[in-house]
């Protein structure tokens, strides 16, 4: 179901992908929360301080996220296009960085977390950054500025 019809059939679809993608990034990181929890216990060495920030951290920010995309979709907000798009496109970048440096702090289950969550990302900030998704939210503005 479409929500906002000045929105394209293919610029909806490629935000409802964004929040299946920023929903799955809020659930895996509260669910890494839930795992450094348990392996706190089991095994200390496996979890330090950066867990716990960058688990938190991807938890609010997938959420923050979320309500982005919701903006973006009912009403064709250019700003909140402007942050998803920024969003998509550094986090790739800080990630990769995370991933390739030895000495980060970060055990090796999180690289492969955070290494996911850069794939899923990546694909995501080419679609974003198309000319037709930027025309469509320039004629959603002039449509209901119109109105």
């Amino acid at each position: 179901m479409r929500v906002n019809s000045v929105l394209s059939p293919a610029t909806d679809r490629i935000l409802r992908s964004a929040r299946v993608v920023f929903g799955a990034i809020a659930v895996v990181s509260a669910l890494t929360v839930l795992a450094a929890f348990v392996l706190q216990r089991v095994d200390p060495d496996q979890v330090n301080w950066v867990v716990w920030l960058r688990a938190v951290a991807y938890t609010v920010g997938g959420v923050w996220l979320l309500t982005l995309v919701r903006s973006a979709r009912q009403s064709a907000s250019r700003a909140a296009l402007l942050r998803l798009r920024v969003v998509c496109v550094l986090a790739p970048l800080g990630i990769a960085a995370l991933v390739i440096s030895p000495d980060s702090g970060y055990p090796v289950w999180m690289k492969v977390e955070q290494a996911l969550f850069g794939l899923m990302l990546a694909p995501l900030a080419v679609v974003l950054l198309r000319s037709s998704v930027t025309r469509d939210f320039r004629r959603a503005r002039q449509s209901t500025a119109a109105a």
